[in-house]
C-alpha cells in the first residue's frame, strides 16, 4: 500500500512539473526605439564640420512594449534649457518634453542647435523613456574644426587711386600694387570725378574677380582668429544698395573680400586726408 502511495505521489509531482513547464514565458519587454533620418542638411552620425556649420538632426522614435513617456535632449551630458534649441522650427517649450496623445506611439522631430564658433567636440544626446521608465539613448558627436587665420601684412600704405602713387592691393601676396595691376584684387576708388570734383571718396572697389562686402556684425578685426570667421563675416555681410564697393571708410573699419575660394579681411588702421593733391592714403593690415 505504501509503495502504491509513493507511485501516486511521484505521478502527481510529474504532472505538476509538466504543467509548470508548459506555462507561457513572461513577455519580453521591448525598449523604445530611436533612428536618425537622413535629408538635406541633416546630420545622422558622428561627423567633423567647420565651425559655424548649422547643426540640424531629424529622428523618428517609436514605442516598444509600453507607450512613450518623454524625450529629453542633452548636450555634453547636460540637459538643455527650454528655448535653447528648436524643435520642428520653433523654440522648444520644455525639456524633457512629455509625450501625449498619438505621440505616445511615436514621434518624428527635427532638432536645430546653436553652432560652435570655436573648435570643439560636442555630443548631442537624445533620451527616450516609456511609461515603465525604460530608457533608450542615442547620441551624435560633432567635431568642429577651424583653420587659423593670421595677419599676412600690416603697415601697408595704399594711396588715392586718382593720384600718382600705388592705390591697389595684391591680397594673395599681401603687398601694395598699382590699382591697374592685373594682380590688384582691390583698389581705392579714387575721387568723385578726376575732372571736376577732387573729393576723395574713401572706398575700396573690387578688381580681378573679387567680391567686397562690409562685414556682418559679431566680430572685430582683432577678434578674427580663423578663416571660418572671415567666411562667416562675408556670408553675413552686405553692400550699400546698388553698390559693389565698400561703405565710406574711417579709421578702425574693416572689410572682407572673396576671390575664388579664398577669403581676406582688410583693416583700415589709419586714414590720412591730404586735400587736393590726391596723396590721400590708408594704412592697412590684411588677415587671411
Amino acid at each position: 500500500m505504501r509503495q502504491f502511495s509513493n507511485k501516486i505521489l511521484l505521478l502527481a509531482l510529474a504532472i505538476v512539473f509538466f504543467i509548470s513547464s508548459c506555462k507561457e514565458d513572461d513577455p519580453i519587454h521591448v525598449n523604445p526605439g530611436i533612428n536618425f533620418t537622413s535629408g538635406t542638411g541633416l546630420i545622422t552620425s558622428d561627423i567633423s564640420v567647420p565651425i559655424y556649420t548649422p547643426i540640424k538632426m531629424s529622428l523618428s522614435a517609436v514605442k516598444g512594449s509600453q507607450p512613450l513617456k518623454y524625450i529629453q535632449v542633452k548636450v555634453d551630458g547636460i540637459s538643455l534649457g527650454p528655448l535653447e534649441f528648436k524643435v520642428n522650427g520653433v523654440d522648444a517649450p520644455a525639456n524633457p518634453a512629455l509625450l501625449v496623445g498619438t505621440d505616445k506611439d511615436g514621434i518624428s522631430n527635427t532638432y536645430e542647435f546653436k553652432t560652435s564658433t570655436e573648435p570643439d567636440t560636442i555630443v548631442y544626446e537624445f533620451v527616450l523613456a516609456d511609461d515603465k521608465d525604460s530608457l533608450t539613448v542615442k547620441s551624435i558627436a560633432v567635431i568642429f574644426t577651424a583653420i587659423p587665420a593670421a595677419v599676412k601684412a600690416s603697415g601697408l600704405i595704399v594711396y588715392n587711386f586718382s593720384g600718382p602713387r600705388q592705390g591697389g592691393l595684391d591680397l594673395f601676396n599681401a603687398k601694395v600694387v598699382s590699382g591697374n595691376d592685373p594682380n590688384a584684387h582691390v583698389r581705392d576708388y579714387g575721387v568723385v570725378d578726376p575732372q571736376s570734383n577732387f573729393l576723395w571718396v574713401k572706398k575700396f572697389t573690387p578688381r580681378n574677380g573679387s567680391v567686397i562686402k562690409n562685414p556682418g556684425s559679431g566680430l572685430s578685426f582683432a577678434e578674427i582668429s580663423y578663416v571660418e570667421d572671415i567666411i562667416y563675416l562675408f556670408d553675413n555681410g552686405s553692400n550699400d544698395v546698388g553698390s559693389i564697393d565698400t561703405k565710406v571708410l574711417a579709421k578702425g573699419d574693416f572689410f572682407v573680400v572673396k576671390n575664388g575660394t579664398s577669403y581676406f579681411a582688410v583693416s583700415i588702421d589709419n586714414l590720412t586726408f591730404t586735400g587736393n593733391d590726391n596723396l590721400d592714403n590708408y594704412e592697412v593690415s590684411i588677415k587671411r
